[in-house]
C-alpha cells in the first residue's frame, strides 16, 4: 500500500505527530511519504514540494500579517483557501508515486481544498481527514471556543474583526463542503473530544469516523527511574514536584492563569507545605511564572528538547498539570501518562481519553481553579505506596492506548477499509 501525507511541516506538534505515524507506518512495511511545505527533518520519505524562494512566500507573509492584525489570535484562524504548492501534478512528481490513500494532517497555509480535490482526481485515492485540531472542519479557526458556527455555515464569524472579512469564513467553509461532496473520505481524530466535534459539523456529520489516539514511543518516555531523573536534571530528592508546560505558556487556551490561581489558593490557605513542593515548568517562560505564590519554589526549563529532556521532566514530577481550557489534545497529557506520571487536567481534549480519576489522575471542571488545586492536593497527597501503584497504572493505561504500534495499525486499517 502506498500513502501520501499532507502536512505543512514536519515539525512543531503537528508536524511531529505526522512524522511519527509516517516513520511508524514504514516499520510495518507501507510505502509511506510526506509532502511539506518546508522540512528540518532527515527522516526517510520527506519530499518538501514549495522552497524558500516560491513566489508564495510573499502573499503568505502578507496573509498571516493581514490575519495577526485582522483577527482574533485565541481562535488561530488561518487563510485556508491559500496554496503554495505549484500545482497538485507537479506535487505528485515530486513524490515520486501514485498513492493508494491520501492522509490530510494539518495542511493550513500550504493546501487549498481544491488542490486536495485534484490530488484526489489525479490519484482516484480516497482522502483520510486526520484532524490533530479543529482546523480541517470549520471554515479557518482551528480553536472554536463557544462558537457553534462550524457546525452550521461559520457565519459571523467571531474570530475575524474587520466587517469586509465577515465572509471569509463562511466562503471557506462553503468551498469545504462543495470539495468533501466530491471525494471519498474518512475522518480520524486524536481525541474523542476532537471527534464528537467533527460528528457535530456541517461537514463530516455522517462521514465514517474514529478516533485515534497519538502515540507515544515507550521507550523515549519512561525508562529512568524517578532517583534518576531528578539527579539528571539536578532536581531535589526530598520534594513534591508539579510540572506544567506548553509550548506557548502565554496563550490563554492553555489555562495558565487557572493554574497559577489553583496553586496560589493551595499555597495561601496553608493546603500544602510549600517548603515540601516545587513546581517546574517548561515553555515560554514570560509571565506566568512571575505570578506565583512566592512561597512556592518553582524552577522553569524553557523549551526542553523532546526527545530527551522532557521525558526525564515527566519521570522526575509527582503529577503533571494542564489546565488547558480550549484543546484537542494536547499531547503532553499522553506523554506524561506514557511515563507513569499520573494527570490533573479540566475535563477538556484529550484528559478526556487519558484520565480516570482515582486511577490516572485527576479531572476537575472545566474552568474551577478550586477542583485543579482540589486534584493536584490529592495526588501529591499520596502516600509512596499509593503513589507508585498510580504510576503503573498509568504506564499500563498508556501502553494499552498510546502504543505507537497501536496508532499505525489501528490507521492502516482504516486505510484498508476506505480502499
Amino acid at each position: 500500500m502506498k500513502v501520501l501525507h499532507l502536512s505543512s511541516y514536519d515539525y512543531g506538534g503537528a508536524g511531529i505527530a505526522t512524522l511519527h505515524l509516517h516513520e511508524g507506518m514504514l516499520k510495518a512495511g507501507i510505502d509511506s511519504r510526506v509532502a511539506v511545505m518546508h522540512h528540518h527533518s532527515k527522516v526517510q520519505g520527506i519530499i518538501e514540494v514549495t522552497g524558500g524562494r516560491h513566489p508564495y512566500r510573499v502573499y503568505l507573509l502578507a496573509c498571516k500579517a493581514f490575519l495577526k492584525f485582522g483577527s482574533d489570535g485565541d481562535f488561530g484562524f488561518q487563510y485556508q483557501l491559500l496554496s503554495l504548492i505549484p500545482h497538485p501534478k507537479r506535487l505528485l512528481e515530486l513524490v515520486g508515486f501514485k498513492p493508494d490513500v491520501i492522509v490530510a494532517h494539518y495542511i493550513s497555509h500550504f493546501l487549498s481544498p481544491r488542490d486536495l480535490l485534484e490530488l484526489h482526481r489525479l490519484t482516484d485515492a480516497p482522502v483520510i481527514m486526520n484532524l490533530l485540531d479543529m482546523g480541517l472542519l470549520t471554515g479557518g479557526c482551528h480553536y472554536a471556543w463557544e462558537c457553534g458556527g462550524y457546525k452550521i455555515k461559520c457565519e459571523k464569524c467571531p474570530a475575524l474583526r474587520f466587517s469586509h472579512q465577515a465572509d471569509l469564513s463562511q466562503h471557506t467553509l462553503r468551498e469545504k463542503a462543495s470539495v468533501l461532496g466530491n471525494m471519498k473520505v474518512a475522518v480520524v481524530a486524536g481525541s474523542s473530544w476532537l471527534l464528537d466535534q467533527a460528528r457535530q459539523s456541517s461537514l463530516f456529520q455522517g462521514l465514517n469516523a474514529e478516533t485515534i489516539l497519538l502515540g507515544v514511543d515507550p521507550n523515549t518516555f519512561g525508562c529512568i527511574s524517578r532517583m534518576e531523573a531528578r539527579k539528571l536534571l539536578g532536581l531535589p530528592q526530598d520534594l513534591k514536584i508539579i510540572f506544567f508546560g506548553a509550548q506557548s505558556l502565554s496563550q490563554r487556551r492553555k489555562g495558565m492563569s487557572y493554574l497559577v490561581h489553583s496553586l496560589n489558593l493551595l499555597a495561601g490557605h496553608g493546603r500544602f507545605d510549600s517548603g515540601k513542593v516545587m513546581t517546574v515548568s517548561a515553555g515560554h517562560r514570560r509571565g506566568v511564572t512571575a505570578l506565583l505564590d512566592k512561597r512556592i519554589k518553582h524552577y522553569a526549563f524553557g523549551f526542553l528538547n523532546g526527545a530527551s529532556l522532557l521525558p526525564l521532566a515527566y519521570r522526575a514530577a509527582d503529577v503533571f498539570v494542564c489546565p488547558s481550557i480550549e484543546d484537542s489534545g494536547p499531547v503532553m497529557i499522553n506523554e506524561a501518562i506514557m511515563c507513569g506520571t499520573p494527570v490533573v487536567a479540566f475535563r477538556m481534549g484529550v484528559a478526556l481519553d487519558l484520565v480516570v480519576p482515582g486511577q490516572t489522575g485527576y479531572l476537575a471542571i472545566l474552568k474551577n481553579s478550586e477542583d485543579l488545586a482540589r486534584g493536584v492536593q490529592k495526588i501529591i497527597s499520596l502516600n509512596d505506596s499509593d503513589a507508585q501503584t498510580m504510576s503503573k497504572r498509568c504506564r499500563a493505561h498508556a501502553l494499552e492506548l498510546c502504543n505507537p504500534a497501536k496508532q499505525v495499525s489501528s490507521f492502516i486499517a482504516v486505510c484498508q477499509r476506505i480502499i
